[in-house]
């Protein structure tokens, strides 16, 4: 798509979380997976005024880097925005791909060794390392999760350890901002411009109770909270009488069966 038209679904998207987290519950970071040549100067351009503090469209590190542009503004000023990047390795996709994993315990292998290959890395040269882990809920099938739940009980272990910290992107984030933001001589090229002041982000990565007060209030609004283990649909003229649920061979009651709790607005 062209570049408007790319700016326009963006801004929805954007509308979409602050409609439903309030003004200050929108987005801090974009992975779309397949960007496009615009994608990231649309995320950097007005750099104040947008809501992107970091993309993931990308797989060319291990660990955060700077993307330096100027924001859109032309005033000779970089404008540092950071680049967490992805991954296609450590990735349960691979679970649909050719020669990719076959069943759980692979997947729990591969991914325990990388993240002991990448500690040993670490405690060798005193550097830290990145690693992902991405997980889709379409391809969650109950042999592949045995193989992640294996996965996490090792690195609650190691981080019990203080071998690791487990972190949301946004978390990682603050903490590159907070400690690693550039100055002029980290800038390619040696250039003499300015860098623009980091932006406040103290708040990144702690949880915002009065965002998930709003949250559950819409949800409210908009029908019955159900019970643990229900999928939640918004009524309409389709499903008022549908109910989507969980079923589990090991599980005492299947959801379908349970009441819905309404909720006071």
């Amino acid at each position: 798509v062209d570049k408007a038209t790319e700016m326009g679904h963006i801004a929805r998207t954007v509308q979409v979380h602050r409609d439903i987290f309030g003004d200050g519950g929108g987005p801090v970071g974009c992975y779309q997976g397949k960007p496009s040549q615009n994608t990231r100067s649309i995320l950097t351009e007005g750099f104040y005024r947008s809501p992107f503090l970091y993309d993931s469209d990308s797989y060319a590190d291990d660990l955060p880097y700077w993307h330096y542009g100027d924001g859109g503004a032309g005033d000779g000023t970089y404008r540092p925005h950071l680049v967490i990047p992805y991954t296609l390795s450590e990735n349960d996709m691979r679970f649909v791909t050719p020669n990719g994993f076959s069943d759980g315990d692979e997947f729990f292998a591969f991914l325990r060794d990388s993240l002991a290959y990448l500690i040993d890395e670490c405690r060798s040269t005193g550097r830290s390392k990145m690693m992902n882990v991405g997980l889709h809920c379409r391809l969650a099938r109950p042999g592949r999760a045995a193989g992640l739940e294996k996965f996490l009980k090792y690195v609650t272990r190691m981080e019990a350890y203080g071998s690791v910290w487990v972190c949301r992107r946004d978390e990682i984030c603050r903490h590159w901002y907070e400690n690693h933001y550039p100055t002029v001589e980290d800038v390619p090229g040696g250039e003499a411009r300015t860098v623009a002041p980091a932006p406040d982000v103290s708040e990144l990565g702690r949880p915002d109770e009065a965002a998930l007060a709003r949250t559950a209030r819409i949800l409210m609004v908009r029908g019955v909270v159900l019970d643990d283990n229900d999928i939640f649909v918004p009524p309409s003229s389709e499903n008022t009488k549908k109910r989507s649920s969980i079923s589990a061979a090991a599980a005492p009651s299947t959801p379908s069966k349970k009441k819905a709790r309404t909720v006071p607005a």
